[in-house]
């Protein structure tokens, strides 16, 4: 059993017991384990609802199985893009959720997540942007220069069906979407909330862990594809921890994501969207990436831990020149609370 004490500023003090102890830190509030593991189930549940949303509307629609055990298989070849409205879908129940977490498990203002605005946040954003383009196209240089692109023309689908302008401005909504979707989880709450016990390094290599875990059941995964998304997390938690805001972050994710599927027509983590050029690589899939696209590719692997280095030593030196905290302890000090 607990018991309840007079605290210093004459409210009651729970002091913990053994049966609490476990689930309850010293100032009441849920351990950031449980925290964080509950968040993640509701994040799975919310994506499982929204897939069954679209998937219903998309056969309501006419996507029609061509027999009883490829729905799947139609709706790739037809609406291959459809994973990704099922991050536009979920992405309201996840805001309330990480709201309704914040708000009465964190004991922490919305705000606190990384939202604050302001020019650095505009200067942060457009870094961000050069940022998850420059990881692709360093990525793809090694590739051209070698001749594994055999052939780049102009967009489609990937399907028989041309895509056109609206299909790219509806993948276009859906990468910000989802962009934003999995920051607000992963970085923005997980590693918050990691970050507050167990410090920034913990929070970056364990959010970048469960972000890579987040994509294992992808289309085409493997070992190499996994190590690099886990690096992606590695770098999208570092940028978030330097700057103690979500733009950058949120940026450079989408970024990554648009200029290898939208731009150059390469799959996105194991998915194929509409682009509006389309290059076709030859070669080994350790360097070309395969059906995986770039992200399952040694390139990537070169390219994304060049970038990263390039970020901690800016970080660090940064540090070294700022007198007294740098700008994300500081943030992180004084975000109020609710």
């Amino acid at each position: 059993m607990s018991d309840l004490t007079p605290g210093t500023d004459g409210g009651p003090r729970l002091t913990l017991s053994l049966l609490t102890w476990p689930f309850l830190a010293p100032d009441r509030r849920l351990r950031v384990p449980w925290r964080v593991t509950l968040l993640l189930a509701g994040t799975v549940l919310a994506y499982v609802a929204a897939s069954g949303i679209v998937v219903v509307t998309a056969v309501c629609l006419g996507y029609e199985p061509g027999g009883p055990s490829n729905l799947a298989d139609s709706l790739f070849h037809r609406l291959p893009y459809w994973p990704l409205l099922v991050h536009v879908v979920a992405l309201p129940p996840l805001i309330l959720l990480v709201w309704c977490f914040r708000r009465y498990l964190d004991r922490r203002s919305w705000r606190s997540l990384g939202f604050e605005a302001g020019p650095p946040a505009l200067r942060e954003a457009g870094v961000g942007l050069v940022l998850g383009s420059a990881a692709i196209l360093l990525s793809i240089a090694p590739l051209a220069l070698s001749g594994a692109v055999e052939n780049a023309a102009l967009g489609g689908s990937g399907v028989p069906r041309a895509s056109g302008p609206t299909d790219l401005l509806i993948v276009l909504g859906c990468l910000v979407g989802a962009a934003f979707g999995e920051e607000l989880v992963a970085r923005a709450y997980i590693l918050s909330n990691v970050r507050e016990s167990l410090g920034s390094g913990a929070g970056v290599l364990i959010s970048a862990a469960i972000f890579a875990g987040l994509h294992m059941e992808n289309p085409h995964v493997s070992a190499l594809p996994t190590i690099n998304i886990l690096l992606a997390g590695l770098l999208l938690g570092t940028v978030f921890v330097l700057t103690g805001r979500l733009w950058m972050a949120w940026t450079l994710h989408f970024s990554w994501n648009a200029c290898q599927g939208m731009l150059l027509g390469l799959p996105v983590s194991g998915l194929t969207v509409p682009s509006l050029f389309r290059l076709r690589l030859v070669g080994s899939d350790l360097v070309t990436g395969g059906a995986f696209g770039l992200e399952g590719s040694l390139w990537n692997t070169v390219a994304a831990s060049v970038i990263l280095s390039v970020v901690v030593f800016i970080g660090v030196r940064r540090r070294r020149t700022v007198a007294g905290p740098g700008p994300s302890e500081s943030s992180a000090c004084s975000r109020e609370t609710v």
